[in-house]
């Protein structure tokens, strides 16, 4: 889409008309952006729906209808919880917080089982509705939530909880 701005000579344009030209266009691009990032939001509010509520949803493929969408998920050899578990054993046996990348490395050197196409993705997503064990740490990756690192995450010895967790 390209808006068609007339353009005059100097002396047939005062300058004062190119400025409003320009706060008008820059106002525009503003609500275009305030509308296009409620959209985003508004997707992705949708998109974490239908994951909880139909997790079989397959959101690359592109169809008309939504039951056109709805496909067999790949199933993975082992129930999350068992994976959520092996991420914890290998995050206390590496002994320090790993990114989804570097864990599911780690975790298929163990010969655990991974499935998906994106196995990163699924990883993040198992540890995410593990939200109970798991804690992301900003820049630093994963880490079982009632364990503490020195100087890094504090953990309530009473509560097993992070330190201004409520």
């Amino acid at each position: 889409m390209m808006l068609h701005v007339s353009v005059l000579s100097r002396a047939e344009r005062p300058m004062a008309d190119y400025r409003q030209i320009m706060r008008e266009l820059r106002g525009r691009r503003a609500r275009l952006v305030d509308q296009l990032d409620k959209l985003d939001a508004t997707i992705q509010m949708l998109e974490e729906t239908i994951r909880v509520s139909q997790p079989e949803f397959d959101f690359a493929t592109p169809a008309d209808t939504l039951e056109e969408q709805v496909v067999k998920r790949e199933r993975g050899e082992l129930p999350p919880e068992t994976i959520a578990r092996y991420a914890r054993e290998t995050l206390l046996e590496f002994g320090k917080p790993m990114k989804r990348g570097e864990l599911v490395r780690a975790l298929e050197q163990k010969g655990v089982p991974l499935a998906g196409k994106d196995k990163n993705k699924n990883l993040g997503t198992i540890l995410w509705r593990h939200g109970d064990m798991f804690v992301s740490l900003a820049g630093l990756g994963y880490w079982p939530r009632d364990v503490r690192i020195p100087g890094v995450y504090d953990v309530d010895p009473e509560t097993g909880r992070p330190v201004g967790e409520e």
